[in-house]
């Protein structure tokens, strides 16, 4: 539930009564023991101005990304997680 708040996801439970957590994407936040970890990276002071693009070297407002138990990111914003 409190999760919930933050990020629209979706809770399944398996067949060991273990949790399993996905974003409605389909990405699986936490899952099998393991859990995925979010991270924003600023892109400094925000203005009137500041656009976000996907192109991390020419957006003015940061990016938030998720860095799944493999190793992999994902940028949210850019992949509409």
């Amino acid at each position: 539930n409190s999760l919930s708040k933050y990020v629209d996801v979706r809770v399944t439970t398996d067949g060991s009564n273990q949790s399993n957590i996905y974003t409605t994407t389909g990405i699986q936040l936490v899952g099998a023991g393991l859990a995925s970890q979010f991270s924003f990276t600023s892109a400094g002071a925000l203005g009137a101005t500041s656009l976000y693009n996907i192109d991390p070297t020419k957006s003015g407002v940061g990016a938030l990304a998720i860095k799944l138990p493999n190793g992999s990111s994902i940028d949210v914003a850019g992949n509409n997680v």
